[in-house]
């Protein structure tokens, strides 16, 4: 019965497997990271907005569209995502 914490080289290997992989993808973890944050924040905005103008009957439907909309553009999105709700 053999454990990897037995065999020193096995677990050297895996760590140095490990950190290869995180520094290969440390670039695209962070855009991917920052994305989310952004579309959080961003559709948090939105929401107070929504909140706000309730009483003018304009809104826009929080959705994957619109949380994708707003990672990717970020406060241009906000802006986006009102524009194409008053043109369509």
């Amino acid at each position: 019965m053999s454990s990897i914490f037995k065999n020193p080289g096995a677990l050297l290997f895996l760590s140095f497997i490990t950190i290869s992989v995180f520094y290969c993808f440390k670039k695209p973890l962070l855009l991917l990271f920052k994305i989310l944050v952004r579309g959080a924040l961003f559709s948090f905005i939105i929401f107070l907005i929504n909140f706000i103008t309730l009483s003018f009957d304009f809104h826009i439907g929080l959705n994957p569209v619109t949380y994708a909309v707003c990672g990717i553009f970020g406060g241009y999105g906000v802006i986006l995502n009102y524009a194409l709700c008053l043109m369509f």
